[in-house]
């Protein structure tokens, strides 16, 4: 079952699904580059989970992390919410086309919810877009950082 985390601070309106930085390989490149201008080089989600501060966190990140990005979710897997707006990637990143047809598929079966996703990785947005068979859900709002 996916895990929905509610949010703190000045989110504390919003719940995300979030996946584990840690063991995400674009994110663990992007932390460890040596290039100080490149901003993953401060990411609070990899500072945190790697001092260990949310230790009940990064197990329900992991389990989201194997879900959504090993195969396509039935739709009984993908959760019924009951929130107007709702947020991708608190913590952590896209890893794979089947990580975002997943959000695609939860988008759509919860048409009433707005989505923001919030992304570095045009690379899979291009990809999985530019077929023909996969539009843009009107309820999906796409954030580059």
């Amino acid at each position: 079952m996916i895990h929905i985390s509610k949010l703190h601070g000045k989110l504390e309106k919003f719940k995300a699904i979030s996946t584990n930085t840690r063991t995400n390989k674009f994110c663990s490149k992007m932390f460890n580059t040596l290039n100080d201008k490149v901003i993953c080089t401060k990411c609070y989600s990899c500072s945190t989970l790697n001092k260990g501060m949310y230790p009940a966190l990064e197990p329900a990140l992991e389990r989201n992390s194997e879900l959504l990005a090993s195969r396509i979710l039935k739709d009984n897997e993908l959760p019924v919410l009951k929130d107007s707006q709702f947020r991708f990637n608190a913590h952590g990143e896209l890893i794979n086309i089947t990580h975002l047809q997943n959000y695609v598929n939860i988008v759509n079966k919860n048409p009433s919810c707005h989505f923001s996703l919030w992304t570095k990785r045009k690379d899979l947005i291009r990809k999985y877009f530019k077929n023909p068979d996969n539009e843009k859900p009107d309820n999906l709002i796409l954030i580059y950082s």
